[in-house]
C-alpha cells in the first residue's frame, strides 16, 4: 500500500485544530499502517453506497467527487474540513462536546488497482508508563488500532460506478459527537439483497479453490445455497457467522483459524464485499440454482450443479463445438418413461 495524503482534525466543537501530515514521515507511516490494518482485519463490515440524491446535494459527497481522478492532484484539506463539519453539524445541540479528546484520520492511499480514502475516528487512552526514576505515571496515547467508527470509499469503484464501494466500521458513542458516520456524511448503510447473494456465491467458489477443495466445491456451495433458500422462506437473514459454521464440515477450525483467514472475513472484504447480514435474494438464488429454457418442441429444467463440458464427469454434458447436450446416468423411470414414448410412435 501507499499513502498518498494524510489529513487529522481534532472533533470538537471548537474544531480548532487542523494538520496535514507528511506521508513520507516514519511515526505517520506507522499511523496509517495501524489504521489501515486495523480496517483490513474488521470481519463484520457493513458495505453500502450513496443514494442518488446524496450525490448530487449532499456536501460530503460533492467533495468526494472533485477527488476522483489523480490523487496527487487530489483536496484532501477540503475534503476532511467538509467530513469535520458534517459531523459536527450532525449532533444534536443537547449533546456535550466531545470529552474523548478524538480525532479525525483522513488518508489517502492506493493498493493494488484501487484508490482509497479512509476516514477513521480514534480516541486517546490512559496507560501506564515509567518516568526517570522508574515510578508509574499515567500516559495518554492515541489508540491508532482501536477503531471508533470508520468509513472507507472505494474511489476506482466510485468512480466505475459500481455497487458497494463503502465500507463501514459500524459502532456508535451515544451522546457524543460524531457518533452517526453513515448519516454525517449522506451514506446507505443497505448493499441490493442481489449484490450480497450473488457474491457471496462467489466468495464460496473461491474459497473452496483456495482451500483446494475442488472435488467438494459443488457440494459445499450447494449446502449455501440451501442454507440461503431456508433463510428466505423463513424471512429470516442470512449471516456470514452461520455461513462459516457450514465450512465447519469441510475444513476444521481450528485449520481456518491457523491460515489466517476464515470464509466470514474473506466474503467481507475486497472484492466481494458482503454485507455481515443480508437478506437472500429470491431471483438470484433461482438463477444460481436452477437452468431454465425452452424450444418450441421442449423444456429444460435442472441443477445447475449437473451440468459441466463433455468432459466432465457431470449428469448433464455440453458440448459446444457440436452443440448437443448429452444425460448421463439417467433413472430407470426416465428411461421407461422414454420407451413407452417412442412404443407409442
Amino acid at each position: 500500500m501507499e499513502l498518498k495524503k494524510i489529513e487529522i482534525r481534532a472533533l470538537s466543537r471548537a474544531a480548532g485544530d487542523r494538520r496535514e501530515l507528511d506521508p513520507a514521515s516514519p511515526c505517520v507511516q506507522q499511523l496509517f499502517e495501524a489504521v489501515s490494518g486495523s480496517f483490513g482485519r474488521r470481519s463484520a463490515l457493513t458495505h453500502g453506497a450513496f443514494g442518488e440524491e446524496s450525490l448530487q446535494e449532499h456536501p460530503f459527497a460533492g467533495a468526494l467527487l472533485a477527488m476522483t481522478g489523480a490523487l496527487d492532484e487530489a483536496d484532501l484539506g477540503n475534503l476532511a474540513d467538509v467530513a469535520l463539519s458534517r459531523l459536527l453539524e450532525s449532533a444534536s445541540a443537547e449533546q456535550p462536546d466531545d470529552e474523548q479528546d478524538s480525532q479525525l484520520v483522513c488518508l489517502l492511499y492506493q493498493s493494488d488497482r484501487y484508490h482509497y480514502l479512509l476516514l477513521a475516528l480514534l480516541e486517546h487512552e490512559t496507560r501506564l508508563g515509567l518516568d526517570a526514576t522508574l515510578q508509574p505515571v499515567e500516559t495518554r496515547i492515541l489508540a491508532a488500532e482501536r477503531l471508533v467508527q470508520a468509513l472507507r470509499v472505494n474511489l476506482t469503484r466510485l468512480e466505475r460506478g459500481q455497487d458497494s464501494y463503502l465500507s463501514f466500521v459500524p459502532g456508535k458513542r451515544n451522546g457524543s459527537v460524531g457518533q452517526d458516520f453513515p448519516g454525517a456524511f449522506g451514506c446507505s448503510e443497505a448493499v441490493p439483497a442481489s449484490h450480497c447473494t450473488r457474491e457471496l456465491i462467489r466468495a464460496t467458489r473461491d474459497y473452496c479453490n483456495q482451500r483446494q477443495l475442488h472435488e467438494r466445491k459443488d457440494e459445499v456451495v450447494e449446502d449455501v445455497v440451501s442454507y440461503l433458500e431456508r433463510q428466505r422462506e423463513d424471512k429470516q437473514h442470512a449471516s456470514l457467522n452461520e455461513i462459516e459454521r457450514l465450512f465447519d464440515a469441510y475444513i476444521p477450525p481450528e485449520q481456518a483459524e491457523s491460515s489466517g483467514t476464515t470464509f466470514g472475513q474473506f466474503a467481507n472484504t475486497e472484492p466481494y464485499q458482503v454485507t455481515q447480514e443480508f437478506q437472500p435474494h429470491s431471483g438470484t438464488l433461482r438463477a444460481l440454482g436452477k437452468v431454465k429454457t425452452k424450444s418450441d418442441n421442449w423444456q429444460l429444467d435442472f441443477a445447475r450443479r449437473s451440468l459441466g463440458p463433455k468432459e466432465s464427469d457431470r449428469d448433464i454434458l455440453f458440448d459446444e463445438e457440436g452443440q448437443t447436450l448429452t444425460l448421463r446416468r439417467l433413472p430407470t423411470r426416465v428411461i421407461q418413461t422414454i420407451r413407452e414414448a417412442l412404443e407409442q410412435e
